[in-house]
């Protein structure tokens, strides 16, 4: 139905046997196997799901095929319909285009972190963002934010679905009443804890240089955040962090590794996947986001990104000039 369709493979096959019969089951329709159903064909299953999502990331997000009008071969029913609907005399519609900085530079980025691709959370985080009744507290080390432009794009998504689900206007509403409240730890270079003053004010700097740093991909608040300098006594539903800061917190149910050379974005909705489910991440997910479960239980880290080409000289710009807003973050 699209200009652009983008091309399916069928294995079918049929039975012939020596005398010519086919077999028929009980309508007396010839019988077929879908080869491509086999197990043998789940790894290739799994490879065309992540390069159609990254095919339709890069242009514009995961939108239906049929309804962008733009695409509709122009003699078809539904293009003669869409376009009487919007006519600049229409008074049922208005057609709208994003093309705002915000978009173009997050779409720059999907095809280096594929985890950008990931925005259909399952039911369960839903659920989990408005259940009040058991908040959950997601623990970030203050170095997530210098690993890449990703990381931050991310939170941004999620806040954003977080906003949908609950139904408010804005983002600040959603956050002020959603049962999942972002904690970023400041760890203090001289031994003792930082003062709260001064991480607070550190951590409007560093939002404002990574918003910034991004060239207009995010518009992230620091009051969407709380901001700590010792890691809290009570129950953590997922730490994202450096391996050996997160063995400071055994009490964390999910612990996800946030290191140098992996995705930030996926380690961030692998890790609200997994509190959502208890920390138990379904394999496709997994897939999806490119991550490991570790042999340590409740532990989980991405794999490690292939060289993303032109866009390694902006990756490493964006990290020096995070970490510089830190000395050394």
């Amino acid at each position: 139905a699209v200009k652009w369709s983008n091309p399916i493979e069928g294995s079918i096959r049929f039975t012939v046997h020596a005398d010519g019969s086919v077999p028929v089951d009980e309508h007396g329709r010839a019988v077929s196997e879908d080869m491509y159903a086999g197990a043998e064909y789940d790894a290739a299953r799994a490879r065309v799901a992540r390069f159609n999502e990254r095919w339709i990331t890069v242009q514009g997000g995961f939108t239906p095929h049929g309804p962008n009008i733009e695409d509709v071969e122009a003699a078809y029913p539904y293009a003669t319909t869409v376009r009487h609907l919007t006519a600049p005399d229409s008074p049922f519609a208005h057609p709208i285009v994003d093309d705002t900085a915000e978009t173009v530079q997050q779409g720059k980025w999907a095809g280096t972190f594929n985890a950008l691709g990931y925005q259909a959370y399952t039911p369960g985080v839903a659920k989990m963002a408005v259940d009040t009744a058991a908040p959950q507290t997601i623990l970030v080390h203050e170095g997530f934010f210098s690993l890449g432009p990703d990381g931050p794009i991310q939170v941004q998504r999620f806040l954003e679905y977080v906003r949908q689900v609950s139904g408010y206007a804005t983002i600040d509403q959603a956050v002020a009443h959603s049962a999942v409240k972002l904690i970023v730890v400041f760890e203090s270079e001289v031994g003792e804890p930082m003062k709260p003053a001064e991480a607070n004010e550190l951590f409007r700097t560093l939002i404002a240089t990574v918003n910034d740093a991004t060239d207009g991909a995010t518009s992230l608040k620091p009051e969407w955040f709380t901001v700590a300098t010792e890691k809290p006594q009570g129950a953590v539903a997922v730490a994202l962090g450096p391996s050996n800061w997160l063995q400071t917190i055994p009490q964390a149910g999910v612990k996800v590794t946030v290191n140098e050379g992996r995705s930030a974005a996926a380690a961030f909705s692998a890790g609200i996947e997994a509190a959502a489910t208890g920390g138990v991440l379904a394999e496709s997910i997994k897939t999806k986001l490119d991550v490991d479960s570790l042999a340590e239980v409740g532990v989980i880290s991405p794999r490690e990104l292939k060289a993303s080409g032109q866009l390694d000289t902006e990756l490493e710009h964006y990290q020096t000039t995070v970490r510089g807003a830190r000395g050394n973050l």
